[in-house]
């Protein structure tokens, strides 16, 4: 993951191309088996049970109870979900 960050460096400061970047990154995120982050977020919606499982999760971490928040990522996962933390919240996209 660092050469991953290295190579964004770079790319933000011009030293390589966005466009080799760009592909050499993907590359990488998906050998790490990150490849989702290189997907668009937008596309197929949580389904109801998904969306209460985040909000458990959400409701686990404000709680500082990593361990169920992670017990119930794992779930996410299992039912085709990766949850991205951000500083706008959590949301799911779709598990590649």
């Amino acid at each position: 993951m660092a050469e991953a960050f290295e190579l964004v460096g770079e790319a933000n400061r011009e030293e390589v191309g966005k466009d080799e970047a760009s592909e050499v990154l993907a590359e990488m995120l998906d050998l790490v088996g990150h490849s989702s982050h290189n997907q668009p977020d937008e596309g197929a919606e949580a389904d109801d049970e998904a969306e209460k499982l985040l909000g458990e999760r959400q409701e686990a971490r404000a709680a500082k109870d990593f361990g169920r928040a992670d017990e119930i990522r794992d779930r996410l996962a299992e039912l085709g979900w990766e949850v991205r933390d951000s500083a706008e919240g959590a949301k799911l996209v779709p598990r590649a």
